[in-house]
């Protein structure tokens, strides 16, 4: 009888974790998906910022644009954006490497 009782309840919990293992791989496959996402916007993000940082570098070549007193602002404000993201950028891939090593 005491074996019968023993058997149940391993059955039972066995059933129980089946299902939680279940669900929690639903949920990882779904947190997953928008990791995805995720990164993929990043990568995009990125992509964008380089090369706005190398147009502005090339519509900026002669130094127009930077040292106009109305538009000078206002260009180096936004220059200044991208540089801070560019620079953002670069140290987390600095880091990512880091870590690989």
């Amino acid at each position: 009888m005491l074996i019968v009782i023993a058997m149940s309840l391993c059955i039972f919990s066995s059933v129980r974790m089946y299902n939680k293992i279940v669900v929690l791989e639903k949920i990882n496959h779904e947190y997953g998906d928008q990791l995805e996402n995720y990164i993929s916007f990043f990568i995009s993000f990125e992509e964008m910022v380089l090369n706005g940082i190398v147009r502005l570098q090339k519509i900026d070549k002669k130094g127009a644009f930077s040292s106009d007193d109305e538009i000078g602002f206002a260009f180096k404000t936004i220059q200044s954006v991208f540089d801070n993201l560019g620079n953002i950028f670069t140290h987390y891939k600095y880091e990512e490497e880091n870590q690989e090593k």
